[in-house]
């Protein structure tokens, strides 16, 4: 908690912040209470975990797969507890997006997967990128799907991430 502590001012400042389930939940929570009134706070929900009622009052937005969902509860149950929008993420059939708008469909970009490692924290870097960028929701999602997709072709997690000009490409065709 200390470098939470130590970067408060670059974390109240953020337009975007990503966190995920690796580092102790306290860790998340301080950073989401740190934030700042417009700053964008994203959960990757991952590892699957149960999530206390207090942090999930404060995401934003919240990036559960398939199976996270299902364990937190469900779409309806996440924004009863304040989550605004839940993006679940699904695979080879894209995404689906749930917020005050309703409920949508992000069609898939289709790839023939090498190796599914990584998927998910390139959809959820992509997202929050493009967030930060001023990217309309619609789009961000679109560019998500399109590194998610792009990141399963490629062994290993990190050096599958693809480059946003590699998502910006496949973006314009």
């Amino acid at each position: 908690n200390d470098d939470i502590e130590k970067h408060n001012s670059l974390i109240s400042s953020a337009r975007v912040l990503l966190c995920q389930l690796e580092v102790p939940l306290s860790v998340v929570q301080r950073a989401f209470e740190l934030a700042g009134v417009s700053t964008t706070r994203i959960l990757n929900p991952a590892p699957a975990q149960a999530l206390p009622h207090s942090l999930l009052g404060v995401v934003d937005i919240i990036t559960p797969n398939e199976h996270e969902v299902e364990l937190l509860g469900g779409v309806s149950k996440l924004q009863s507890l304040g989550v605004k929008t839940v993006i679940v993420t699904q695979g080879e059939k894209g995404a689906m997006l749930a917020d005050a708008g309703g409920v949508s469909q992000v069609d898939p970009f289709k790839v023939t997967p090498v190796d599914t490692t990584g998927a998910g924290d390139a959809f959820c870097g992509m997202l929050a990128a493009r967030l930060a960028k001023g990217s309309s929701m619609a789009n961000s999602l679109r560019a998500a799907v399109i590194a998610g997709a792009l990141a399963t072709q490629i062994d290993g997690a990190v050096p599958s991430i693809p480059l946003w000009s590699m998502v910006q490409t496949k973006l314009e065709s």
